[in-house]
């Protein structure tokens, strides 16, 4: 039983990454009936297969009985599908509709529940196979069969509207996690009708169906936890590589704020830390990162009149001979004009340009603050990392 114990163990650890990536979708969509109804379908999903995996090694039931942790775990199965129905109903029926189905699924679970716990108790199982393994082939049959079928109803539904919905979806992640979840819907929708025959196997053909069965569920459960979960943690994935970005691009401008709040600290919300304290800053960096922008700006209308309109142009001619071309050579003669002309007005010296140097600006706020990282960079590297 190591095969179906490790294969359920692994589905138990999809489930629970599923549920911690919807659990992280549900702080900003707790109004989302679908979503209330999917994180803990997934944590029960989780425990079922948790469930599972000790009932196929076999250990647990010497403490507990033979047979009860197989219950706990098909009960567990149980509402996990009964809750993927209920998902399915949110986002497929109108709300009152969805509502007054749930409130059919949640008696149909409780009469299944009732049902198998009570052929459990009177029908003397015992436990040599991942199912409990009853005093005749029929009583486990029908031990097993309301659970079955409602297992089967949720899979055959997940089939039909996870493909009907992907054809109609908008969105490549979406349409994307929907297919693979009616591919492991379809992979799982046979796996019923071939419990119900090994069940009425002779025992060493059951014991070699076992393996086969758990790899077959382990195979469609996880293609379907998959496709449930793809939409979300692509959109995490997509969010945290941009947060990534932007604590790449409010570092590379602290150096050249820095130097510019230093010589004017009316310009700026909050003045300049160390360079220690100011890595620790990770939250709403979109933004502080959009404030250092301005500030940026908001500084160089004040030093532009300091940079001398002649010596700029050397600057330029001097920096063109270092290989630099096109927007690396323009980043590095407006990090030159920064540099002139922090040193111009904290020298205290009188304007020096009566038609001030312009500089080059981004066509929205995403392309400035791509530019000035670029500028940014420039001044760290060729001006140096330190105010005068």
């Amino acid at each position: 039983m190591v095969v179906e114990s490790a294969t359920f163990a692994c589905c138990a650890l999809v489930a629970w990454l599923a549920f911690g990536v919807k659990v992280f979708e549900l702080r900003g969509k707790r109004a989302d009936p679908a979503l209330c109804a999917l994180v803990p379908a997934l944590g029960l999903c989780g425990f079922a297969f948790a469930a599972a995996a000790l009932a196929a090694d076999g250990r647990v039931d010497r403490w507990l009985g033979a047979g009860v942790v197989a219950l706990v775990s098909h009960l567990l199965m149980l509402c996990w599908v009964l809750g993927l129905l209920a998902v399915l109903a949110h986002w497929t029926l109108p709300g009152a509709a969805a509502r007054s189905t749930c409130r059919v699924l949640a008696v149909v679970g409780l009469t299944v529940v009732g049902t198998q716990t009570a052929l459990f108790a009177a029908g003397g199982f015992r436990s040599r196979f991942y199912l409990v393994d009853g005093p005749s082939r029929v009583v486990d049959l029908v031990y097993l069969a309301p659970c079955l079928t409602v297992v089967e109803l949720a899979w055959l539904v997940a089939v039909v509207q996870c493909g009907r919905y992907a054809r109609a979806a908008r969105g490549r992640h979406l349409v994307v996690g929907l297919r693979i979840a009616a591919i492991g819907a379809g992979v799982l929708l046979p796996h019923g009708p071939v419990r119900a025959g090994v069940l009425l196997a002779a025992d060493r053909a059951r014991s070699a169906w076992e393996v086969g069965l758990a790899l077959w569920q382990g195979v469609g459960m996880s293609l379907l936890l998959l496709g449930i979960t793809v939409p979300a943690l692509c959109v995490r994935v997509t969010a945290s590589r941009g947060w990534l970005r932007d604590v790449r691009d409010y570092r590379a401008l602290f150096p050249l704020w820095r130097d510019i709040c230093t010589a004017l600290p009316s310009i700026a919300l909050h003045p300049p830390v160390a360079p220690a304290v100011e890595r620790l800053v990770l939250r709403d960096l979109r933004h502080r990162l959009y404030r250092r922008v301005i500030e940026i700006r908001d500084g160089w209308l004040v030093l532009r009149s300091h940079v001398d309109p002649h010596t700029a142009h050397e600057v330029a001619a001097s920096l063109s001979t270092t290989g630099l071309t096109g927007p690396d050579l323009q980043a590095a003669v407006e990090a030159a004009h920064f540099h002139s002309a922090l040193v111009a007005y904290t020298d205290h010296r009188p304007p020096a340009a009566p038609e001030p140097v312009r500089l080059r600006t981004g066509e929205d706020l995403d392309g400035e603050i791509t530019w000035l990282v670029r500028v940014a960079r420039a001044y760290t590297d060729r001006v140096g990392t330190t105010s005068r």
